[in-house]
């Protein structure tokens, strides 16, 4: 997997010259360019559409439309390979891109396919992370009962992953449900949902996710 490495070094080069701003939009292009040129050495498997996933997730706090057409490509790969569980997270990372593009629309239809084919392939942890990502968007459109709604059915979901990652999940859950009962003025449960997590933040060493907990507490 050689080149996994040098896309890294790649890429880390071309997020620290973008966030300097000293690329032209020619350059840009080129960039991109040689970005894409670099991930049509990705062979079509598994390992493939990670190196997408993985290269789109390194730009897409800076050029989230890139990111979004990296994704695209490999939401595209996995549907031609019959791979289910990519095309599931490859929706979701699409989804993501298109609420940072303004997108929302697009973002929560996304959403809500990847939820479906979660739960038809029985994978809990996914169907959590949609359920959560759908949460959020109806929480910052003012539909605070929606937003609890699918947050409760998804922290369900989130108790029966046995994924290794399962942590940073459910302290994401928790500072949603913390936010969402705060906008229902349900304050108890608000203060409760605070307390886990400022706990799970501890144990991760998440020193923003804490410090913004215990800023609403």
């Amino acid at each position: 997997m050689y080149y996994s490495k040098t896309i890294s070094k790649f890429l880390l080069l071309i997020i620290v010259l973008l966030m300097h701003g000293q690329y032209s939009v020619a350059q840009t292009a080129r960039i991109t360019d040689s970005v894409y040129r670099i991930l049509a050495t990705a062979k079509p498997d598994s390992a493939g559409i990670e190196l997408y996933l993985k290269t789109g997730a390194e730009m897409e706090g800076i050029y989230p439309q890139l990111a979004a057409d990296i994704y695209r490509k490999a939401l595209n790969m996995s549907t031609e390979l019959k791979l289910r569980r990519g095309v599931t997270k490859s929706m979701i990372y699409y989804s993501a891109t298109m609420y940072l593009l303004g997108k929302n629309d697009s973002g929560f239809y996304y959403n809500k396919e990847a939820l479906a084919l979660s739960k038809q392939n029985g994978d809990t942890l996914y169907a959590g992370i949609c359920l959560m990502n759908m949460a959020m968007v109806s929480q910052q459109t003012g539909e605070n009962e929606q937003a609890l709604e699918y947050l409760l059915e998804g922290c369900r979901l989130i108790e029966k992953s046995e994924s290794e990652n399962i942590q940073n999940i459910e302290m994401q859950m928790q500072a949603t449900l913390q936010t969402v009962y705060n906008g229902r003025s349900e304050f108890d449960k608000s203060i409760q949902a605070g307390k886990e997590t400022v706990l799970l933040a501890r144990k991760l060493n998440s020193k923003s996710s804490e410090g913004l907990s215990l800023i609403h507490i």
